[in-house]
């Protein structure tokens, strides 16, 4: 895990989301948020079927954080890898948004399968899948 420098009106929480749901929780209790950004990723293991597995675990767990505590129409920005899974967390993703986009930092090298989900118009009061 890696720190990060304090910026204006953003809360940021170092931790493993696995293992402190119960804190978000707690910390957020029922406030709603415009955006949930997560660029989370596993420390690779140079297997990319297990890096993509691992990542698309972690991408599960922001969309369930952001169906809790976004906003009606508000944004979800997660980092993905193209992979097995990635349609089937896409489909999971457009329910609760009325648009979905990929996008590839100009960065990001271009042999690299890691990419963004960018999702606006959360639709609120959709059961979560």
């Amino acid at each position: 895990m890696q720190k990060m420098s304090s910026i204006p009106n953003v809360i940021f929480i170092l931790c493993d989301i696995a293992n402190n749901i119960e804190l978000l929780n707690s910390t957020f209790d029922k406030k709603k948020f415009d955006v949930v950004l997560s660029d989370m990723a596993p420390k690779a293991c140079g297997n990319k079927q297990v890096d993509h597995a691992n990542i698309i675990n972690l991408c599960e767990m922001s969309l369930e954080i952001a169906v809790k505590f976004i906003k009606p129409n508000g944004i979800f920005i997660t980092k993905i890898l193209q992979g097995e899974y990635e349609k089937e967390f896409y489909q999971s993703v457009k329910y609760h948004f009325n648009s979905v986009k990929y996008f590839k930092p100009k960065a990001s090298r271009k042999d690299s399968s890691e990419m963004y989900l960018v999702s606006l118009g959360f639709k609120e009061n959709l059961e979560y899948i």
